[in-house]
């Protein structure tokens, strides 16, 4: 197998004769992919590079797997010729400001389309309306499609929240959830969790497994979570999007840290029914995945941008140095 991994917290380490990984890149500008023609995986992953993706990208016709996302600059791109891969079954182009009309990719044998937060416009192809399709994940969230097109069945595998131009004004929820019977002043969600009740206030349980490309909303129909993206190297088992503490939490309120949702691209939950008005919004984080000990895991981190209405309210949050270590909550 021929594959080439592009990350930018590792550093430059052969694993086998066809695996390798490239991290901590200098250079800003893409490779030319013209010489790699017998690579069949290629991972590019927050690597540091500024786009559009090169032409020659349309070259890789043995490619089975493509990751190539958070691609640096102002300026948006067409979106790639892919039409050559005909093995292609993971696409992940997800945060690339890519534009313009989405490609037919119905002749792919595609199991895995993420590209969330693009600006991806038009009506959004028949060809996406995959009802009763279990075995394609489909994610489109965060583009500029048109509203008109949206599909009007409400399926577990295909997310499409936000994709539309008026974002707001997307009805695709109101569609699939029914009316609010009255209005809610608050919200708590123990997330990843059972519900619990501490100091009066109750968090709603949140143990919906989720998938690749899940549009999930609770029964009530009040809230509900967008979760994106599948985990490299695991088996796809849907249980992998929640973990579960393993070691004895000794901070205040734990019943909030015992479990967790994760998740390996972009996580968003909504609320629905809230009465128009102000809101204080608190979030609690803990690490309970990574520990400090002498295995691998000890050099695991969580770093990621946080967005409340839309609003970047936080950069390359890290759990671990703001909770002050492992296990520690805050």
């Amino acid at each position: 197998m021929q594959t080439i991994s592009l990350d930018s917290s590792l550093c430059l380490s052969p694993i086998s004769p066809s695996y390798g990984r490239l991290g901590s890149v200098v250079t800003t500008s893409q490779p030319e992919f013209g010489n790699w023609k017998q690579l069949q995986i290629l991972d590019m992953l927050g690597s540091g590079f500024s786009g559009p993706i090169p032409p020659s990208i349309s070259t890789l016709a043995n490619l089975f797997e493509l990751r190539i996302t958070d691609l640096n600059g102002e300026n948006s791109s067409d979106f790639p010729d892919l039409s050559k891969m005909t093995d292609l079954s993971k696409l992940d182009l997800s945060f690339n400001k890519l534009q313009g009309l989405l490609p037919n990719f119905q002749i792919l044998p595609l199991s895995y389309i993420y590209l969330t937060s693009n600006l991806l416009g038009g009506p959004i192809p028949a060809w996406l309306n995959i009802s009763g399709d279990a075995s394609m994940n489909i994610d489109i969230s965060y583009n500029n499609f048109s509203e008109i097109s949206e599909p009007s069945t409400c399926q577990d595998h295909f997310n499409d929240f936000q994709s539309t131009s008026g974002h707001e004004n997307s009805s695709r929820l109101s569609k699939c959830l029914a009316p609010c019977s009255k209005d809610y002043y608050s919200l708590h969600i123990n997330c990843g969790g059972k519900e619990t009740t501490i100091g009066g206030i109750k968090y709603e349980g949140d143990e919906e497994f989720g998938g690749p490309a899940n549009l999930f909303h609770n029964s009530a129909n009040t809230w509900g979570f967008s979760n994106i993206g599948h985990f490299r190297n695991t088996n796809q088992e849907v249980r992998e999007y929640i973990v579960n503490n393993v070691s004895r939490l000794r901070m205040n309120n734990f019943e909030l840290y015992t479990t967790a949702r994760i998740s390996p691209l972009s996580l968003t939950y909504f609320a629905r029914c809230l009465r128009n008005g102000n809101y204080t919004v608190k979030l609690h984080f803990a690490e309970i995945v990574f520990r400090n000990d002498r295995s691998y895991e000890s050099v695991g981190r969580r770093v990621f941008d946080v967005y409340v209405q839309g609003k970047w309210e936080l950069s390359d949050f890290n759990i671990k140095e703001e909770a002050k270590g492992v296990y520690q909550s805050n």
